[in-house]
């Protein structure tokens, strides 16, 4: 989630203050990273129909008008 171990979540407080710098970002959904990952071992592992060699997952856009649902 946009997090520095130094600065916390940048993005966010860069929204916040309304500087006009930041007009988007982009969530890396780890979450969704992990469900499809196992989803792709289960189809391999029960011998269901072969796996795409590439699995796009959907990322989430963070705007200023939706940012505070990602905090």
């Amino acid at each position: 989630m946009l997090r520095d171990a130094n600065n916390g979540y940048k993005a966010f407080a860069s929204f916040e203050r309304d500087q006009g710098k930041l007009k988007v970002s982009v969530l890396q959904d780890a979450r969704g990273q992990a469900r499809e990952a196992v989803n792709v071992a289960l189809k391999l592992f029960w011998g269901s129909p072969p796996v795409e060699s590439l699995n796009w997952i959907p990322f989430k856009l963070i705007t200023p008008e939706n940012a505070a649902e990602f905090k």
